[in-house]
C-alpha cells in the first residue's frame, strides 16, 4: 500500500488551556480539506477530549495534524477507490503517565488495560484507525488516529499545502517554531541511521574481504600441496626403481668388490632415506583434511545471506528464499563451506542485472540436503561452462579462475556434488548436494555415519 503523508501542524500541549486551540486548529484542517460536516466534528471532538486525557495523564506533550492519502487502500468499504485521502491525529506525551499524575488508579498498567479506557473506545467509534504504541505506566502515550474522507487527491493537497499552512499557522508562532524543531530532529535521526548504516557496510566489506583473503590463501594452499605431490609422486618412482635395482646387484652380483659394495650401501641407504621423506610428505598432506563437525545447512546460508545484503541492496536485488522446515544437518567444516558458498553468491550478485532478484532453495532432493542458487543474469557460455569445474576458467579481466574450480574441491571434501544449470539470456542455476550418510575411513575401510 502506498501511502503519502504530509506533516502541516504540531500543537505543544502544556496546560489544559492549550486544549481549545488543539479543536480549533483540527476542525479548522477538515474544512480547508473538504471533509463534510460529521467527519470534521468528530475528529475536532476527538482530538481536544484525547489532549485533554493527555493533559491530565501526562501533563504535558504535542499534538501533530497531517494529512495521508493511500492508493489503494485496505479496507473492505473502501474497496474500488483508487485514491484515499484522510485526517492524521498523532498524541504523543513527554513524560510517563505517574511522572505527572501520581494517583496509580488513573494510569493504565499493561497495554490491554490501555485499550478498554473509555476515551479509547469512543475514539475507535468516531474515527477509522487508531494505533496505540505507548501509555502505560512505564511507556509515554503515543497514539495515532485517522479519519477518511478528503475529497481530493494528491496532487490537489500539494498544491494547496502553502494555503494550509498560512492559514493553520496564523497566530500559532509557538506551533511554527515547533514545528521547525521536529524538522531539525528528524533530520538528525536520518543522520545517525544514515551513520549505522555506513557503519554495518564497513563491518560487511571488512567481512568479505577477509573471507575472499581465506579463499585465496586455500587456493594457494590447495595448488602448493597438490605440485608437492606431483613432484613426490614422480621422485618416488624412479627411487622405488633405483632402490630396487641397487638391492638385485648386492643379492645376485658375486663379482662386486667390497669396495664397490660399500658404496652402492651407501646409496641404498640414502634411496630409502628420500622414499621415507616421500612416504612421511604424502602422510602429512593426507592429513591436512580440517576438522568436519555435524552443522545445519540453514544456518550456514543464512549467515552468507546476511553477509551479502549490502551488496544486494546497492544494485537493489532482491534475495527470494525457500527454506525446508526441517533440519538439513551435514557434516561440514563452517567457514570453509561458508567460503565456497560466498564465491558462489557473489558470482550470481556480479551476472544478475539491478532491480532483479537472486532465488535461494534449501531443501531435500531424493533425501540429499541441497541447496539451490538461481540469477536472471546473461548465463554462462557452453564452452566455458564444459571446463568451469576442470581446470582455472575466469571471464572477468581480474580474476584469477580459481573460484568454482575450488568450490568444487570443497564440496568433494565435503563428499558433496555440485552442478550447474544455464541459459544464455536467461541466467545460472548452482546446485549444491550433500551425503545423506558421512564416509569415515577407520583402519583401512570406509564406514557409513547416518546424519539424522
Amino acid at each position: 500500500m502506498a501511502i503519502n503523508r504530509l506533516h502541516v501542524l504540531t500543537l505543544v500541549v502544556k496546560r489544559p488551556g492549550d486544549i481549545p486551540k488543539v479543536r480549533m486548529k483540527s476542525k479548522l484542517l477538515c474544512h480547508i480539506c473538504g471533509l463534510n460536516r460529521i467527519a470534521t466534528t468528530q475528529v475536532a471532538v476527538s482530538a481536544s477530549e484525547m489532549t485533554r486525557w493527555m493533559v491530565h495523564m501526562s501533563g504535558t506533550g504535542t499534538v501533530t495534524l497531517g494529512i495521508l492519502c493511500c492508493k489503494e487502500h485496505p479496507k473492505n468499504n473502501m474497496q474500488g477507490t483508487q485514491e484515499q485521502s484522510g485526517i492524521e491525529l498523532l498524541f504523543r506525551s513527554e513524560r510517563l503517565c505517574n511522572a505527572a499524575n501520581p494517583d496509580g488508579d488513573t494510569c493504565p498498567s499493561d497495554m490491554a488495560e490501555l485499550k478498554k479506557t473509555p476515551i479509547i473506545n469512543r475514539l475507535k467509534r468516531v474515527l477509522d484507525e487508531v494505533d496505540i504504541t505507548g501509555g502505560t505506566a512505564d511507556s509515554p502515550l503515543e497514539i495515532r488516529a485517522v479519519k477518511w474522507g478528503i475529497q481530493k487527491s494528491w496532487d490537489e493537497i500539494q498544491k494547496k499545502e502553502a494555503s494550509f499552512r498560512n492559514e493553520l499557522f496564523r497566530d500559532t508562532e509557538e506551533s511554527y517554531l515547533e514545528n521547525l524543531r521536529l524538522k531539525h530532529e528528524e533530520v538528525l535521526r536520518l543522520l545517525e541511521q544514515t551513520s549505522l548504516q555506513n557503519h554495518q557496510l564497513d563491518r560487511m566489506n571488512a567481512e568479505l574481504l577477509q573471507l575472499s583473503q581465506d579463499m585465496e590463501a586455500m587456493a594457494r594452499e590447495h595448488s602448493t600441496i597438490q605440485m608437492a605431490l606431483r613432484i613426490a609422486d614422480r621422485i618416488r618412482n624412479p627411487v622405488m626403481v633405483t632402490g630396487g635395482l641397487i638391492s638385485t646387484i648386492l643379492r645376485k652380483d658375486p663379482a662386486l668388490t667390497e669396495n664397490t659394495r660399500q658404496k652402492l650401501e651407501v646409496i641404498q641407504k640414502a634411496i630409502q632415506e628420500l622414499s621415507d621423506f616421500v612416504k612421511n610428505f604424502e602422510e602429512l598432506a593426507s592429513k591436512e583434511i580440517r576438522s568436519f563437525t555435524k552443522e545445519d545447512l540453514k544456518n550456514i546460508i543464512t549467515e552468507v545471506v546476511d553477509t551479502w545484503r549490502p551488496g544486494l541492496a546497492k544494485k537493489d536485488i532482491k534475495f527470494a528464499i525457500d527454506i525446508s522446515q526441517e533440519p538439513l544437518e551435514i557434516m561440514a567444516n563452517k567457514r570453509v563451506l561458508k567460503t565456497a558458498f560466498i564465491h558462489i553468491l557473489r558470482n550470481a550478485l556480479e551476472a544478475s542485472p539491478a532491480h532483479s532478484a537472486i532465488q535461494i532453495k534449501l531443501l531435500r532432493q531424493e533425501g540429499r540436503p541441497s541447496v539451490i542458487i538461481c540469477d536472471q543474469g546473461p548465463g554462462i557460455p557452453p564452452g566455458i561452462k564444459e571446463k568451469l569445474f576442470t581446470m582455472p576458467v575466469t571471464t572477468k579481466p581480474s580474476g584469477t579462475g580459481l573460484g568454482l574450480f575450488l568450490v568444487k574441491e570443497i564440496l568433494e571434501e565435503h563428499q558433496g556434488d555440485i552442478s550447474i544449470e544455464s541459459e544464455t539470456g536467461k541466467g545460472t542455476c548452482v546446485t549444491c548436494t550433500f551425503p545423506v550418510r558421512w564416509k569415515e575411513k577407520r583402519e583401512g575401510k570406509a564406514e557409513d555415519s547416518l546424519l539424522p
